[in-house]
This record gives C-alpha cells, structure tokens and sequence, in this order.
C-alpha cells in the first residue's frame, strides 16, 4: 500500500474514532431540575412565560452548527443547551458564549426535541437502513451512552416527560412507555397514523390521530376513550385549566374536556392548522397555513383579533405577558403586541426559521434553517 493510501486510511480511522468518541460532557452540571427540560417545558405543554419581553432585543451570538432541523426545540439547563439536527448530531453548547462543548452522533435522523432527566439526555434516531428507531439514553456527565432501546416505528412526535414515565408515540399509532433508567414498560398498537404531538392531563396521554380521532390513554396503557372529532389532525395538542386544545386539517381550533373528550367550543380559521396553540392566562394564540393568526377568548373561543401575514405558520411560538414571539416560515421572527395584535418588530433572516423558540436565562433562543442558531438577550425587562 502507498504512502497516500496508508494516510488517507489513517486520517479515515481517527476521523470515525473522533466522531464516535467526542463526548457530550461538562463538569459544571448540577441536577437541578430548573430549565426547558423537554418540548413546551410541561406533560400539558405549557409555552407561555409569565414576564415581559420589553421592547429591546440585541443579538448576543449565532452560529452555523451542522445540520437542519425539524418542527422542534433545543432544551436548556445550568447555563447549556442541547441542540438536536436531523444530521443525526446531539451538540451541547454553552448559552452565553455559543461555545460547543462537545457532541454525540449517529447514523440516522432526529427529528424531535431531546429530554433532559437528572444527568441523561434522551432522544430518538429514526434509523437510515429500517422502519425502526433507537431511543438513546446519554450519561453527558460521564460522556458515554448508559441504554439504547429499539421501537418499531418512526419517532416524529415530541416525547412526553411525565413524572410516571417517558412517552413516546411513535409516527404508525404506537404508544411506548419508557422508565427513565432505561427500561420498556409497553409499546400500545392504536392502530392509526398520528402527526399530532400529544400532551397529558393528571394520569392520561391525550392525541388526536391521522383519521381525526381524540384519543385518550391511561398511564397503564389501557384506552380510556377514542373518539372521531374530526377529519384528521395534524397540530399538536396542549391542556391548559382543565381543558384541550388542538387544530385540525379542515382549520377548526377546537377545546374540549380531556376528561371525557366532549367538545365545549369550535372556532374555525381560514387553512389547515398544524402549530400547537398556545395559551396565556386568558387568551389563545395560533395561525394556519394560510397565513393567518388569531387571538381567541379561551373560555368561550371568541375572536379577539386577527393578522394576515404573507408567510405561513408551521412552528409553535411562546407568549409572554406583552408580546408573542412567533417563527413564521418565510425566515421572519415575528414579534406580536398580543394585547392588539399589531407587529411591533420582526426579526428577518435568509432562510426558513423552524424551531420553536424558547425563553431561558433572559434570553431568546431560536434557529433559521440548516443549523443556524440565534440567542438574543433582553436587554429591558
């Protein structure tokens, strides 16, 4: 073998042998449980911080990380976020100076946001060469994988962190239970497709599915109902004072007793809804494909007010007590005064803008497409 070849195969096998052995580490963790620990931070799905924004944001870093993502979150704790990309990478990255302090990768697609619990992060690779996915379970304080468990299904949906348990649903209807050491409680066949992140309510896993049922699932794994609501459904769903909301493919925002599934009021917006709606103390937020976003009373779902944007809405915003913060596709971050609903700023960037953002350490965190992210400080609160 020549030299050339003898070098290009050395540089090959460091290469790999990096990439597998880079650790996702840091010695100034603590367990504490304060953060964004999972999708909308709650089992009901909870995306509103109770403070102001204010009217001044400047920008503190943003940096090109590897790959594109989904419809999803970073999670954030102790002064570090994780950072997931459908390139198969899991990054940890330090908040205040963009610094990557290492990542993990694998072969296949994430799509959804990691959990944190205690010192692991777990997250879900749909696997390159079969219909399954690995669901990885991470020590980033040692640096090394302490589980993996292989479910028979695409992971699409953002996972429940519930106290009981760690919930996926899986993309073909079936419901896992997983224990947060690492080990299979069940898997639940539901027999339809579901693109509709699921929320809890008390010691039930509520979704809607792809034929527009509601489905409700004890924490055993027993149905507790299911019920055709709707001609399909594609937004996720969140609880919020005892009471569902979700939108559906025909664009009706619909809120309902997660108890018994029973539907006290229906609004109907312009297009097909797949954003989770988002809730204040007295309000409900939310846009469509067409463009639109809506304002609603949550008790009685009266319209508020209305925007049309020339953009669409596919990512789930946050509220705050003065204003929404609201990706739109077209590369714009939209900041709404939620009391009138005029645009008071928008943020544009080049490229699409999918994650949905989060408010950690009085900072907004947020990407445009392909892996770029942003973090923009509040300057006045």
């Amino acid at each position: 073998m020549g030299f050339l070849k003898k070098l290009v195969l050395i540089l090959s096998v460091i290469a790999l042998f990096s990439c597998q052995q880079q650790l996702l580490i840091t010695d100034k963790y603590s367990r504490s449980e304060e953060g964004i620990l999972s999708y909308g931070n709650s089992p009901e799905r909870n995306f509103y911080y109770p403070t102001n924004l204010g009217d001044s944001l400047k920008q503190l870093w943003e940096d090109d990380y590897y790959g594109g993502v989904g419809n999803s979150s970073v999670v954030a704790q102790n002064g570090f976020m994780f950072f997931a990309d459908m390139g198969g990478r899991v990054s940890i990255i330090d908040i205040e100076t963009g610094k990557k302090i290492g990542h993990v990768s694998y072969k296949g697609e994430i799509v959804t946001t990691p959990v944190i619990s205690n010192r692991r992060i777990i997250f879900g690779v749909n696997d390159e060469d079969s219909p399954n996915s690995t669901v990885i379970f991470y020590d980033f304080i040692e640096g090394k994988k302490s589980k993996e468990i292989i479910v028979k299904g695409i992971i699409s949906n953002e996972f429940i962190r519930h106290p009981d348990g760690l919930f996926i649903l899986l993309q073909n209807g079936t419901l896992v239970r997983l224990e947060y050491f690492g080990s299979k409680n069940y898997e639940l066949d539901l027999g339809e497709d579901v693109y509709s992140d699921p929320a809890s309510y008390q010691d039930k896993i509520l979704f809607g599915d792809r034929i527009g049922n509601l489905v409700s699932v004890n924490l055993d794994g027993s149905i507790n109902y299911k019920k055709r609501v709707a001609t399909g459904f594609e937004s996720g769903l969140t609880i919020n004072d005892d009471k569902y909301y979700i939108g559906d493919i025909d664009g009706n925002l619909i809120c309902g007793n997660p108890g018994s599934g029973a539907i006290l009021w229906q609004f109907k917006a312009k297009s097909k809804i797949v954003i989770t709606p988002i809730l204040d103390i007295r309000n409900l937020y939310f846009g469509d494909l067409g463009g639109n976003y809506y304002c609603l009373d949550k008790e009685s779902g009266n319209l508020i007010w209305e925007i049309k944007i020339d953009g669409l809405f596919n990512s789930t915003g946050i509220v705050f007590d003065d204003f929404i913060v609201q990706p739109d596709y077209s590369g714009k971050i939209l900041i709404i005064n939620k009391l009138s609903g005029n645009i008071t700023k928008t943020i544009r960037h080049d490229n699409r803008v999918s994650l949905s953002p989060i408010f950690y350490n009085n900072k907004l965190i947020y990407n445009s497409y392909r892996g770029v992210l942003h973090v923009m400080e509040r300057v006045h609160e």
